[in-house]
């Protein structure tokens, strides 16, 4: 705290970019962020309104070091959710508002490798070194092989795309991933070394937390690009050009697969560390991701008991997008396909049962995960857990589509 102090003595001229992030963090990651002393909270909170207004637009130091106090008071602010435990708008994930397709594909391959590097770095220096952060419950070797070579395997498209080496899991580990990290941190776009660093805050001191924060932070990372893609299909629909419209659902399916080892890599956690770190993770649900619930809303209009379900309640700005008019997929198709001839609509119809197939893989490997994991107990976020997850299984993406038939369960 003495750090945090000093800057604070600089009021009223504070630098954000002077702000003691290593030192905050580091406390964070002694005791987890559920856990952190009321007299730091204290002072963070004071620092956060010692601040003066933010500039317009703001300065990009500003910008980070507000997102990250937000982030990190959460709690004593009583606005505790996914995206704040998951530190979201500290991440450059791409952005669902702008067409611009080769880069929002660049910036979910620099994050998704970045993310998933971290946790190879993690995971190879715990089991080596003493003094690595959340040291309970560490993971035996054999597992530590396992999640990096299902690591190196999610990665591995997103590798190959921005032309990077991937390790080779016969070779010394340890070395290669160290030079796989050293490569991206180099080589990644301005700020996402400090946003990626920052938006690891656990809740607990569970090894496994840190493995699990970074999955999901790699699944919303899909997801944002899967947002983009879809805008981009909806557009090219309602320009009355159904094939290229169908290339654009094609890549949105695509970018959902290519996530499915996500889930074999966080079916590594071990349920004693899972359940360690889940009680302090209440209030926090899959059901408050905004961008899967975009997913939802922009392939077809959720159905009225949908749009008011506690799911998207839980993300108002969506909710409101829809209830303003917009148009998912389907919808557009279906004014449109009296424009197309044959050829034209059963191309479509089956990009969409493509992305349908994907989509339902997707929920039914989730239940299936979310069952192993916590059995018949509760899910976060005032869902039923695993019987909420089984009920999403059942609605239809498209009505126009046969529904995805059941995946294997993950390995």
């Amino acid at each position: 705290m003495r750090d945090l102090t000093s800057w604070l003595e600089a009021s009223p001229n504070l630098d954000p970019a002077r702000f003691p992030y290593e030192q905050i963090l580091a406390a964070t990651h002694q005791v987890g962020k559920a856990h952190l002393g009321d007299e730091l909270l204290v002072l963070l909170d004071k620092a956060r309104g010692a601040l003066p207004p933010p500039g317009n637009p703001p300065e990009p130091a500003r910008l980070l070091l507000d997102r990250f106090l937000a982030c990190l008071l959460d709690r004593w602010d009583g606005q505790f959710d996914a995206p704040s435990y998951l530190a979201l708008p500290l991440l450059p994930t791409p952005d669902p508002d702008q067409l611009d397709l080769g880069a929002a594909w660049r910036a979910h391959d620099w994050l998704l490798v970045h993310l998933l590097a971290d946790l190879l770095h993690f995971e190879t220096t715990a089991a080596q070194t003493t003094g690595v952060p959340l040291p309970r419950l560490r993971p035996p070797a054999q597992l530590v092989a396992k999640r990096c070579r299902l690591a190196i395997r999610a990665a591995t498209p997103a590798l190959t795309r921005l032309r990077l080496d991937r390790p080779d899991p016969d070779d010394d580990l340890p070395d290669a991933v160290h030079t796989l990290w050293t490569t991206i941190a180099a080589a990644v776009p301005d700020g996402q070394v400090d946003a990626v660093r920052l938006a690891m805050l656990p809740v607990s001191t569970v090894h496994d937390e840190w493995l699990f924060i970074r999955v999901l932070q790699c699944f919303e990372a899909s997801f944002a690009l899967m947002v983009v893609e879809l805008m981009a299909a909806n557009t090219i629909l309602s320009r009355g050009n159904a094939r290229l419209a169908a290339i654009f659902l094609d890549g949105t399916a695509s970018v959902l697969r290519e996530a499915r080892p996500l889930f074999s890599l966080v079916a590594t956690m071990q349920p004693q560390a899972f359940a360690a770190f889940r009680v302090d993770t209440d209030g926090a649900s899959a059901i408050q991701s905004r961008a899967a619930k975009m997913i939802e809303a922009l392939c077809r209009r959720p159905d009225p008991h949908r749009l008011d379900s506690a799911a998207y309640r839980s993300v108002p700005q969506v909710r409101q997008r829809v209830l303003d008019g917009q148009f998912g997929f389907e919808d557009i198709y279906l004014q449109m396909a009296g424009r197309f001839d044959a050829g034209q609509r059963r191309r479509v119809e089956q990009a969409m049962a493509e992305l349908a197939d994907a989509v339902g893989h997707w929920r039914t490997t989730h239940y299936r995960l979310a069952v192993r994991l916590l059995g018949e107990q509760p899910g976060a976020g005032n869902t039923t857990g695993p019987s909420y997850l089984a009920d999403v299984r059942g609605i239809p993406l498209f009505h126009t589509v046969t529904p995805a038939a059941d995946p294997i369960d993950p390995a």
